[in-house]
């Protein structure tokens, strides 16, 4: 496992490292939100949230679109947990989750015509990737 060598780390040189776990919190809270509500009430997520209508018949999907999204909760949970170790790989997976909300994001617009994956999802990427930027902004500085 390559770790960060932190000599001169103080916590005000941290702050794109903090920045960049908050957004993976938000996105752990919402993913599990969405994954959780896919599994156990599909047809509320799917009605309310998605604004389409549910019928039994689509229950596999539901089931295969939760695990999918509690997935990348993982994911994102394993990334947390290697950037509080100060192990690299926890950068590269975070950046990762931000490539994929961005193109989850344009891919759902592109088949749906709906903008609120785009927004939503690809909002949510782009920022991961910004903070993502500045945290290995911050590491290049630390290791020097």
């Amino acid at each position: 496992m390559k770790t960060i060598q932190n000599n001169r780390g103080s916590s005000n040189s941290k702050i794109g490292q903090h920045l960049f776990i908050t957004i993976l919190v938000i996105q752990v809270l919402f993913a599990s939100f969405i994954g959780f509500s896919m599994l156990f009430s599909p047809h509320l997520i799917l009605v309310n949230g998605f604004n389409l209508s549910y019928n039994p018949s689509m229950q596999n999907l539901t089931i295969v679109i939760g695990m999918q999204v509690l997935f990348s909760v993982v994911v994102a949970i394993l990334s947390i947990v290697w950037i509080r170790r100060q192990n690299i790989y926890g950068f590269y997976l975070g950046t990762f989750i931000g490539i994929y909300k961005v193109s989850f994001g344009v891919v759902s617009f592109l088949f749906t015509q709906t903008i609120d994956g785009l927004l939503v999802d690809s909002t949510r990427g782009i920022l991961t990737l910004i903070f993502a930027y500045f945290a290995f902004k911050e590491l290049k500085k630390i290791n020097r």
